[in-house]
Parts: structure tokens; sequence; C-alpha cells
């Protein structure tokens, strides 16, 4: 099952990551891409088998 965080706004995009890489450092990737149009709205992280990092909107 993917790991999910809620977390503050990014870009709907994918970011190939570390599967080893800590949900933690997953929310930094995140974080640097913070795109001010949505910057109200929430978001999360689900880091994938094959430690492909998303970010939705809820």
């Amino acid at each position: 099952m993917a790991q999910a965080l809620k977390c503050g706004p990014c870009l709907f995009e994918e970011v190939t990551v570390d599967p080893k890489m800590s949900v933690w450092t997953a929310w930094n990737i995140c974080a640097r891409r913070v795109d001010e149009k949505i910057k109200d709205t929430k978001h999360y992280v689900s880091i994938n088998y094959s430690g492909r990092l998303n970010c939705h909107k809820t």
C-alpha cells in the first residue's frame, strides 16, 4: 500500500523518488513544488511501490 501524507499545496506532477525515501523527505519534495494559484487547497503525497511520488488534491 502506498504511503500517504497530508501536505501543503504542490503542483499536480509526478516525481521519481527512491523507494526507501522517508515520507518526510517526500513531503519536502512536494513542498518545493508550491503553486501559488492553489496555495489554499489541500493536497496529499503518495509514494507507490515503484518509488514514484504523486501529489493529489484532496
